[in-house]
């Protein structure tokens, strides 16, 4: 789960720079983006993941939303016009519901006298990825800041997040198949 969780702080720590540098996004778009984001985790995890779990069950679910991510994170990065963020943003409302998916995984497989522990451990790992995400970031926006708009590798930030979800999805069916 650390890396889904350092490619999504990618993106987090890319997203205001990337889209005023590639599309001119002020305040008011790049508030208007997370509104929209917001509203689709909210719809995601309050009204999608039950049901989608209740139907599909758990691993299925993680494997869905964080493909789902990964070619979000592609899309971003490929995007040429700002509205085409918007579109994806709603697009990817499954991607939402890998956390808990994953986090009920993790939970149920661990020993009960450990979940505490095990479920501090997840979110300490969560946490340094909010740490080492912008060590990432940071060198590919300044690698970017000198290409022209247009140009694909202006996606960079996005393509190496696409990258590390891909590792993750890879990990993640890896671990279900073990089982």
């Amino acid at each position: 789960q650390a890396l889904g969780v350092l490619a999504q702080f990618i993106l987090h720590t890319s997203w205001v720079l990337y889209t005023h540098f590639r599309f001119g996004w002020g305040v008011q778009m790049v508030a208007a983006s997370l509104v929209v984001v917001g509203i689709s985790a909210a719809l995601a995890q309050g009204m999608l993941v039950r049901p989608l779990v209740n139907k599909f069950g758990r691993k299925k679910v993680a494997v869905f939303s964080m493909a789902s991510s990964l070619v979000a994170y592609t899309a971003y990065g490929l995007s040429t016009a700002g509205w085409l963020m918007f579109a994806i943003i709603a697009l990817n409302m499954f991607a939402h519901a890998s956390g808990p998916a994953i986090n009920s995984i993790i939970s149920e497989a661990a020993d009960p006298n450990e979940q505490g522990r095990v479920m501090g451990a997840l979110s300490s790992a969560s946490s340094l990825m909010g740490v080492v995400a912008p060590l990432i970031a940071a060198p590919l926006l300044a690698y970017i800041s000198h290409l022209p708009r247009e140009d694909v590798m202006a996606g960079a930030p996005f393509f190496v997040g696409a990258g590390i979800q891909a590792a993750a999805l890879g990990l993640l069916i890896w671990s279900f198949s073990k089982k």
